[in-house]
């Protein structure tokens, strides 16, 4: 398995060969169908722009041992002189449910153009439409980056335009509700040798049918007393009963002669 990105990203106004700063990258790892998704990001607050006008950023990755460096394509900040502006984010569905995807929209007083970037927390959720003259601008999330249970920070920042100043909104906070089981069951063969392999279920039976509440990114952590055995996503669906569908955890552990009290429990993500 390969490791996630990490270095260093410089970011440079290219307009006067300004480099606005260094900066760590992020690194995150993703689990999911015994695949491991990596990505990494960086994020900079930078006051060395100081032209008026368009300037041209470009962020360069450094590398590192398993990953080569890569320059982005420049992004157009607008430095203005005008107009000062305040940008507030609403939702059309607050609270959403699990995957579900929300059209934000960011509302710029006094703007009439420019555009507008959304953020989830500190990762970049995606770029709206251009500010027209209903002063706003919205977005809505691909059906890859739907939203899981529990809150989200959603700000959205407009770059200015040539007679009005960038402004970023305050935090709006976005509330997915959680998927309830109507049953979490633990499966396993109860006597044997200490040379056996056991297998370990957990059969989690979700209260609704619907897909978005499938529970196939929670994860299912196994205990032998207090002692965690292993790990393991919901990820087999089985044939429905009682007009629901059954999803299992599985994992498969050695263990030493003696009394073995396993527990299983589920951490929703």
């Amino acid at each position: 398995m390969s490791s996630a990105p990490t270095g260093t990203v410089t970011f440079t106004d290219t307009t006067t060969s300004t480099i606005l700063g260094t900066v760590p990258v992020v690194s995150t790892a993703l689990f999911s169908g015994n695949n491991y998704t990596f990505s990494a990001y960086a994020t900079i607050s930078a006051t060395g722009i100081t032209t008026t006008g368009a300037n041209s950023i470009t962020a360069t990755y450094s590398g590192d041992t398993n990953w080569a460096t890569a320059s982005s394509a420049a992004v157009t900040v607008t430095v203005g002189t005008g107009t000062a502006t305040t940008v507030a984010v609403t939702s059309s569905a607050n609270p959403t449910t699990l995957n579900g995807r929300p059209t934000f929209t960011a509302t710029v007083t006094t703007a009439t153009a420019g555009a507008v970037t959304f953020y989830h927390g500190t990762p970049v959720l995606g770029a709206g439409s251009t500010v027209g003259t209903a002063h706003t601008s919205t977005f809505r999330p691909a059906s890859g980056a739907a939203f899981w249970g529990g809150n989200h920070n959603i700000t959205a920042i407009y770059g200015g335009s040539g007679t009005t100043m960038a402004s970023t909104s305050p935090v709006f906070v976005e509330t997915v509700t959680q998927g309830t089981l109507t049953a979490f069951n633990l499966t396993a063969k109860t006597a044997g040798t200490s040379s056996q392999v056991y297998t370990f279920a957990a059969v989690l039976t979700p209260s609704s049918t619907t897909g978005a509440y499938a529970p196939n990114q929670s994860v299912v952590n196994f205990f032998d007393g207090a002692t965690n055995i292993g790990s393991a996503q919901p990820l087999t669906v089985t044939s429905s009963q009682s007009g629901y569908g059954l999803w299992t955890a599985t994992i498969t552990v050695s263990l030493s002669a003696g009394t073995h009290t396993i527990a299983a429990t589920l951490r929703r993500r």
